[in-house]
């Protein structure tokens, strides 16, 4: 069996909310049905309790162009290829008004694998929020 290198967007969300990505998940056993030296994208994956399992890398994150944004607004919709996430803000704030327009800032466009991760940690962060300050309703 051989391996493959797990691309950025393939790094578990669980992972990136704590701004560290464990070697052993970077690296994932997938059988690709190929000869090992004719793969050159395959890495092998230590045995456990060897003395390569015991250096875990960790993913420096460079923010230097990083920005932050408030919504109070989020869309998604997607193709079997695809989620795309829109993000704004609805500055309106009569409630019986009969137009609303949102005014979009934001769009992220990801594979539905990173959508499912992403949807799995905002699961956990919702859930260790109502554990501390309550359900949210």
């Amino acid at each position: 069996m051989t391996n493959r290198r797990v691309g950025p967007d393939e790094i578990p969300a669980a992972d990136l909310a704590q701004n560290t990505a464990p070697a052993t998940d970077l690296v994932r056993d997938v059988p690709m049905n190929l000869q090992p030296d004719k793969t050159p994208d395959a890495v092998p994956v230590p045995e456990p309790g060897s003395a390569a399992t015991a250096v875990t890398p960790t993913v420096k994150w460079d923010t230097r162009q990083l920005k932050s944004s408030y919504v109070n607004f989020a869309n998604a919709n997607s193709t079997q290829e695809e989620v795309v996430l829109n993000f704004g803000m609805n500055n309106n704030w009569d409630r019986h008004a009969s137009e609303v327009e949102i005014e979009l800032a934001h769009r992220i466009v990801m594979s539905p694998f990173a959508a499912k991760r992403l949807a799995e940690l905002l699961g956990k962060l919702v859930s260790q929020y109502e554990q501390r300050y309550g359900v949210l309703k």
